[in-house]
């Protein structure tokens, strides 16, 4: 499979590349100085695009194209300079441009730049929504996956030139935190007017060419006409089986105030924030490593539902519900308030009946378990900031956070055979309450240099409650003949100083001071009850009273030699520990380094290595490495047996933004060592990612009489994409061998796509993921999972659009396997003067032949959803109704 996956990609690049013209040449100024991030256009006679690009640091730009036409229009455009077309013969061939600067009048650059699909400036690229927009788009999210260089992945993450995105500001202001899916799935598509791209980006201006930062961040601009309105859309949506989609929002950027409003509801499995993120602490200077672990034994964990390969909205069990609100406040020039607030509550209730049947001698015997599931996670969380910068260098900060979690769950299992029937009950019930408030101070010197301190202090509440009832007990409390009751209760508090010195001097060169200190304290207790007394056994009871100071002093550079950067790091550290009445004090020192060598302005190799000492968590200490005795492993783990932890990294990376090619390959080497534990791993990764996209698409949908025409307009769009790993790990005790072992595992992806005339698409897939586990040349189990998928798309003009999609899913083990037949279509239809549009849904389950594993009963679904809309305008007030 791996050789027919590289073999496939490879003969989709020979296809893409066949019988293309190539343009190259170099763009310079008046004075011989080398133009960077100049666009690059070629136009046909009625304006439409055939390709675009942008010169590199020295200048030069490549431009690919299929000669569909003689002659084509070559444009060079670059803010500050005049502007150059010039027509040309469509073959290969060289072409220089010089461009002379523009007299300085801003208005005119400004309206003209505004018609440019993309314009480049330092760190900034700039996109033109209409320029890539067909009138299909109903969200930000829809626009995003257009643009080239802007990828969005299954799960709504959004990625330009194969980084991650930080946050999405809306006219330069941060929405609803880090949660940016809560703008990028509710803001209506229609109200966009350009999009900006943000390189290397900090989080105040203070800091800009100072820190050393890899951020990433979208800004934004909404059209002329709705910036000085107050703006929103609603969907009502509603289908077959009782199913329902409800969406609202409403923006207002008005002056000084900037408001965003968004309320959601669905039963249809869909969810509307695919990852809500809340950092209450710092995790990179300091965090619990228990809070997502539940100390002493826990009887019985609560199962999860899922099937691998089958998406989320296939579940009808999900009702979800969100409201959402955030508001900016600048109250005087040097004044402004941020506050922030979500409320999210699911209701997700499955069921599962596994049916086994064993052949004996005499009978078959049959057994039946039903289980039944149902959760009710509620969160709530509010943040408010008030920023005041007395003068242009200077910024205070005050930020509090406040969080509530609850999550309410119940399990029922019934199991039935001729001999006996039992059923087993579990409620579990988790809360979590959390504050922090934080302090910052930003002060930038002349000289590029600024100097950073935030202190906080940040206080948490994890009460959790597991109730059990079952016969299964009997036999361990036979005085028992009720409820089982394990009751975990873990308290937190840190207070943390941060304190940051950085500068910068000539082009590149730059260096950071970094020094932290925490004090944590974090008691746990884990204690068990039954109906008649609480359950001595120190097997079922544990406490612990934590405390840890940890202190910090961290050193940075980064020293560029002509396409070589290197990056220079090393951190000492003080830990001082105490628990249970005892007290050990250990330092140690982790140095790192690295080097990138940029081979030109979109390939680049990076190398890394770093070496860390890890801390004691508390989780170690309540339930032991490798002895029995946690307090006994305290004193080991604290004074000798510490882990030392060895990384290696060496990385490739090549990114075409503009025709989104991306290829990137990894290898990584780890090791963990101690005095009493060896434990060396090694993880080989490899990674092929690549897209070659259709050419600009023809706003033309007139058919063509001429076979001629027909047969240049057939164009084909490939995706591959290979992840494939090896790692092997060893662990021993005193030179004697525990384990030994292997992990083995194969990810691809080939996706094929043909455009005839821009009206019918043919895309057919096929994806498969295969893993095993291997330990002392032994399988410890398999997983395979492959989805062909076909798909046809139909758009015979502008008003309708038809899509008709197959897919198979099948997924199996060692020991079981599941399969499922999917079928889904969409009609839409959308007038010319877009005031309101029709769409039909349908998503159907056709079969699901051989489900040996379990048998599904009320959890994938066959659906017809109906919803339209109506957009109407009234008093500046814009409202669109589906």
């Amino acid at each position: 499979m791996r050789i027919l996956l590289l073999v496939g990609g490879f003969l989709c690049l020979l296809s893409h590349a066949f019988g293309q013209i190539r343009i190259h040449g170099n763009v310079s100024s008046t004075a011989g100085l080398p133009l960077v991030g100049c666009v690059v256009l070629v136009s046909k006679a009625d304006s439409s695009i055939l390709a675009y690009t942008t010169t590199d640091e020295k200048g030069w730009y490549v431009l690919e194209m299929d000669p569909d036409t003689t002659h084509v229009l070559l444009t060079i455009n670059n803010l500050g300079f005049i502007s150059q077309s010039r027509w040309v013969s469509a073959e290969s061939q060289s072409l220089d441009f010089v461009l002379e600067k523009e007299p300085v009048d801003l208005k005119p650059v400004l309206v003209k730049g505004e018609l440019l699909p993309i314009r480049v400036w330092e760190d900034t690229t700039i996109f033109t929504v209409q320029k890539f927009a067909d009138g299909s788009e109903r969200v930000l999210e829809d626009v995003l996956k257009k643009l080239p260089g802007i990828r969005v992945d299954e799960n709504g993450g959004i990625s330009f030139k194969g980084k991650p995105i930080e946050k999405i500001l809306l006219e330069g202001d941060e929405f609803f935190s880090k949660n940016y899916h809560l703008l990028s799935k509710n803001l209506s598509a229609q109200l966009l007017g350009t999009i900006e791209a943000i390189e290397n980006a900090s989080d105040t201006p203070l800091l800009k060419g100072i820190e050393r930062s890899d951020k990433t961040v979208l800004n934004v601009k909404l059209r002329e006409d709705r910036r000085k309105v107050i703006f929103g859309t609603a969907d009502v949506a509603a289908g077959l089986t009782q199913r329902y989609e409800v969406r609202a929002n409403v923006f207002s950027l008005i002056d000084r105030l900037k408001l965003g409003v968004i309320g959601t509801a669905n039963n249809t499995g869909r969810n509307p924030i695919p990852e809500v993120t809340y950092d209450l602490g710092k995790e990179e200077n300091e965090s619990s490593p228990v809070q997502d672990s539940n100390p002493g034994q826990v009887l019985i964990q609560k199962p999860g539902f899922t099937v691998p390969g089958v998406a989320a909205e296939r579940f009808n069990q999900n009702r979800v519900g969100l409201g959402a609100a955030n508001v900016t406040l600048t109250i005087s020039p040097k004044v402004k308030m941020k506050a922030f607030t979500y409320r999210l509550g699911d209701r997700n209730p499955q069921q599962i009946i596994n049916r086994y049947t064993y052949v004996l001698e005499q009978s078959p015997l049959i057994i039946q378990d039903t289980q039944q599931l149902e959760t009710r996670p509620r969160l709530q969380v509010s943040q408010m900031a008030l920023e005041y910068m007395p003068s242009t260098t200077t910024r205070w900060k005050w930020e509090g956070n406040w969080q509530t979690e609850r999550i309410n769950s119940a399990f029922d299992i019934t199991s039935s055979n001729p001999a006996f029937t039992e059923q087993l009950q579990q409620k579990m019930f988790s809360r979590q309450e959390g504050m922090q408030q934080q302090l910052g101070y930003i002060h930038r010197f002349p000289g590029r240099r600024a100097l950073t301190v935030d202190a906080y202090f940040q206080q948490q509440n994890r009460p959790q409650e597991l109730r059990i009832r079952s016969d299964r007990f009997k036999a361990l409390f036979p005085e028992n003949t009720g409820e089982i009751t394990q009751s975990i209760a873990n308290q937190r508090q840190i207070w943390a100083l941060q304190s940051r010195w950085m500068g910068a001097w000539g082009d590149r060169r730059k260096y950071a001071f970094n020094a932290n200190f925490s004090d944590l304290r974090e008691s746990l207790s884990s204690r068990l009850f039954s109906q008649a007394q609480t359950v001595e056994n120190a097997d079922y009871r544990n406490e612990l009273a934590y405390r840890k100071k940890h202190g910090s002093l961290e050193a940075q550079t980064t020293l560029p030699w002509g396409k070589l950067e290197f990056f220079l790091g090393a951190s000492v550290h003080l830990v001082q520990l105490q628990a249970s009445g005892e007290e050990t004090t250990f330092r140690y020192l982790n140095p790192m380094a690295g080097l990138t060598f940029r081979i030109n302005q979109d390939t680049k190799l990076g190398a890394f290595y770093g070496r860390n000492q890890s801390q004691p968590s508390s989780t170690n200490l309540m339930n032991g490495y490798v002895l029995s005795s946690y307090r006994s492993f305290q004193r080991g783990y604290a004074g000798w047996n510490r882990l030392k932890t060895s990384y290696f990294a060496l990385n490739f990376s090549n990114t075409d933004w503009l025709h989104q090619f991306s290829m990137h390959t990894n290898f990584t080497y780890s090791s963990e060592k101690s005095p009493y534990i060896q434990r060396v791993g090694v993880n080989d990764r490899f990674t092929f990612k690549s897209l070659i996209p259709t050419p600009f698409p023809n706003d033309s949908y007139e058919l063509a009489t001429d076979l001629s025409k027909y047969l240049p307009a057939l164009q084909l769009n490939t995706i591959a994409r290979l992840i494939a790993g090896w790692n092997s790990y060893q662990s021993m005790i005193n030179a004697s061998t525990l384990n030994r072992g292997a992990v083995r595992s194969l990810q691809g992806k080939l996706v094929l796509r043909t455009a005839f005339d821009g009206m019918i698409n043919l895309e057919a897939g096929y994806e498969v993921l295969w893993s095993d586990v291997r330990e002392t040349g032994v399988s410890l189990g398999y997983n395979r999972l492959s989805k062909p998928i076909v798909a046809l798309k139909m758009n015979p003009s502008k008003v309708w659009f038809f899509i008709l999609t197959s897919e198979w899913t099948r997924l199996k083990t060692d020991a079981v396997q599941n399969q499922f037949y999917f079928l889904d279509g969409l009609v839409r239809f959308l007038p010319p003067n877009r005031k309101f549009s029709l769409e039909l849904v349908g998503k159907n389950l056709l079969n699901s032949p051989n489900a040996t594993y379990s048998q599904l009963t009320n959890y994938l679904i066959s659906q017809s959803t109906y919803h339209w809309c109506l957009a109407t305008s009234c008093y500046g007030l814009i409202f669109n109704f589906k």
